[in-house]
C-alpha cells in the first residue's frame, strides 16, 4: 500500500479479498474511468458499491457519505473533460469514476451505491489522516451492511487492524475507531 487518505478504497477492497464473500465480486477499480466503465457493464451485477476517499471540501476530514448515483447531479462537459483526461493520466479519484458513470452509464444508475469518506490533504511521506485512519473500521461496517455481510465486521476488522500493524506499526482500536 502506499499510505494515503485517497488509499482508501484499495485498502477496504484488501480487507473485503481476505473473507468469504460468496455472490459479491470484489476489484479494485483503480484505472481509468473507461476502463471501470466497461468492466462494470460487461456483467450484469444486481449491486455495485463503489468506496474510495474524496476531498470536497464540503465535509470535515473523516465524514462518511453514502448516497445513490441518481442522486448525483450531472457533471457539465468541462468538468467531465477534465476527469477523464486526469483519469487516462493516471490520476485516479473516485470523483471521476462517479461523474464518467453518471454521464455515460445511466443503465447502472440504480445499481450503484457509493460510500466515500472526506480526505484530508496529502501528507508528507504519504502518511493517511487520524481522521480518517480513525473512521475506517464504521466505514468497514458499512460496506459489509451494504453488500448483505454484516456478520463478518468481527472478521474483517481484524484484518483490517492487522494491515495497520504489520505494514504501518500503526495500532487501531477497538470498533469504535480508537488508534493508539
Amino acid at each position: 500500500y502506499m499510505l494515503s487518505d485517497y488509499s482508501v478504497g484499495p485498502l477496504i477492497v484488501d480487507v473485503l479479498r481476505s473473507l468469504n464473500l460468496r455472490d459479491v465480486v470484489v476489484e479494485d477499480l483503480s484505472y481509468n474511468v473507461v476502463a471501470v466503465y466497461h468492466r462494470l457493464i460487461e456483467d450484469n451485477y444486481d449491486k455495485i458499491v463503489l468506496v474510495g476517499a474524496r476531498k470536497t471540501g464540503n465535509s470535515d476530514v473523516g465524514h462518511i457519505r453514502v448516497y445513490e448515483l441518481s442522486e448525483v447531479k450531472e457533471p457539465d462537459e468541462i468538468t467531465l473533460q477534465r476527469y477523464v483526461g486526469d483519469s487516462v493520466g493516471g490520476l485516479i479519484d473516485i470523483a471521476s469514476i462517479i461523474y464518467f458513470l453518471k454521464f455515460y452509464a445511466p443503465e447502472l444508475e440504480e445499481k450503484i451505491l457509493v460510500i466515500e469518506i472526506e480526505a484530508g490533504e496529502i501528507r508528507e511521506g504519504n502518511k493517511m489522516n487520524y481522521d480518517v485512519i480513525k473512521r475506517l473500521p464504521y466505514l468497514l461496517r458499512l460496506v459489509l451492511e451494504k453488500i448483505g455481510y454484516e456478520n463478518l465486521y468481527d472478521i474483517a476488522l481484524r484484518k483490517l487492524i492487522s494491515i495497520f500493524a504489520d505494514e504501518y506499526n500503526v495500532i487501531l482500536g477497538d470498533q469504535d475507531g480508537g488508534i493508539r
